[in-house]
């Protein structure tokens, strides 16, 4: 067989959408553009077949080009859903260059991707997923998807008294840009913090002015900067990394 996977990969695209009625363009452009084989593991992959699973005679990628329910999690019923569904719902939702859509039970994220194709580089998605293992493989799948310039305003508080506004700023891949607009007082969010890292806000909001804070860091370790250092993140009184 000579066809390359992206032929494979068009072909179901227009058969997914057609077969849900569409002849949206956007929409079979990102089912064309999303590598579905990418989130579903190494194969041969097992195709849910109703009163349980069938593997794929191979590894071929181009097997999975096909209308069909892949397991994700057998063990637990858990699969990467029927695609031509998925392309009936998208296209009902029909999401827009720019929107934000939330996208709850992500698993390992293949169709997160496709939406995230539809609303392009100026939308937003958010993708929930309660099963640790799944989110963890969603968080690398979808690493080419994050977008640069996102913005997040979150209350960093202790258990009682006051913390405060954090504003953060994704400059680039592993760079955030951070500051404290203001002190503020949240009723606290059960299961969010820790004791620990709500004794260490405290002390860090008392005696210390919050306006140091420059950079916001993820799964490293503080350094001599460090203004607070929760479980596994910390906030630097250091600018963010130069940007080449």
């Amino acid at each position: 067989m000579n066809d390359s996977i992206q032929d494979f990969r068009r072909f179901y695209a227009k058969f997914i959408v057609a077969s849900a009625g569409s002849t949206d363009e956007r929409l079979i452009a990102a089912f064309s553009t999303v590598p579905r084989e990418k989130f579903l593991g190494k194969g041969p992959w097992p195709v849910f077949i109703g009163s349980g699973y069938l593997p794929t005679i191979s590894n071929d990628p181009r097997l999975v080009y096909q209308d069909i329910v892949i397991g994700l999690l057998p063990e637990k019923g858990i699969n990467n859903g029927q695609p031509g569904l998925h392309a009936r719902c998208i296209g009902e939702l029909a999401p827009s260059p720019g929107e934000s859509v939330i996208h709850i039970g992500a698993g390992t994220g293949y169709y997160t991707a496709v939406l995230a194709e539809m609303v392009g580089g100026a939308g937003v998605i958010d993708a929930y997923e309660v099963e640790a293992g799944l989110a963890e493989r969603a968080t690398a799948y979808l690493e080419g998807y994050r977008k640069i310039g996102g913005r997040m305003a979150v209350p960093i508080t202790p258990n009682e008294g006051f913390g405060g506004m954090l504003m953060i700023t994704r400059r680039a891949a592993s760079v955030y840009a951070a500051r404290i607009l203001c002190r503020v007082a949240f009723i606290s969010c059960a299961g969010n913090r820790s004791d620990a890292e709500s004794v260490g806000l405290a002390k860090a909001f008392e005696p210390h002015s919050f306006r140091p804070v420059k950079s916001f860091h993820r799964f490293t370790s503080p350094d001599e900067t460090a203004w607070f250092a929760g479980n596994d993140w910390w906030l630097s009184t250091a600018e963010p990394a130069s940007i080449a």
